[in-house]
């Protein structure tokens, strides 16, 4: 899988968290705001709703501004750094790339510990290792027949090296 499920799972999580806790800043807001009466009689009773009345929509203005504030703000900046996380290694295979593309001679790459697309690295890195053996063999077995071609070299011990590159060549495969 391209996404870890770990990493979807610590969005979500992350998310719903963000989400209650705004909901609980609403509920302290509300709780601390309200006006608290020692109820001593049914008339203290009705009083105190009066005075509930009269705090509890400036109450609820203030804690959904503040929570309309603060939760985009942090829902944000969780989805900016995640998306680092994935469009960091994204950048770093298309410059990976154009340098093979542009060099003709690839590097390892490399993601950072808590970067996504971990198995795409290690599939790229085994690609360049396996690509980097059977071009050596085919260097090697140019350089085995050159040597052998400028050497007093019979026509048969030829033959032999140029079947040898031949067959270094029929190794290079995707």
């Amino acid at each position: 899988m391209i996404i870890e499920s770990k990493f979807r799972t610590q969005f979500v999580v992350k998310y719903i968290s963000i989400v209650s806790f705004g909901l609980l800043v609403i509920l302290l807001l509300l709780f601390l705001g309200l006006p608290k009466a020692t109820i001593l009689n049914y008339g203290a009773t009705l009083s105190s709703f009066y005075d509930a009345n009269k705090f509890l929509p400036m109450l609820l203005i203030a804690a959904f501004a503040i929570d309309s504030l603060t939760i985009p703000l942090t829902v944000a900046v969780i989805a900016v750094l995640a998306s680092h996380k994935i469009a960091g290694p994204i950048y770093r295979m298309q410059q990976f790339i154009n340098d093979m593309a542009n060099t003709r001679k690839a590097r390892h790459i490399k993601f950072r510990n808590h970067d996504q697309l971990q198995e795409t690295a290690d599939a790229l890195n085994t690609m360049i290792r396996d690509l980097e053996g059977k071009m050596d063999a085919i260097y090697v077995a140019h350089r085995e027949f050159e040597s052998a071609r400028l050497g007093s070299a019979s026509p048969d011990e030829l033959k032999m090296k140029v079947d040898k590159i031949e067959k270094a060549i029929n190794r290079f495969s995707f």
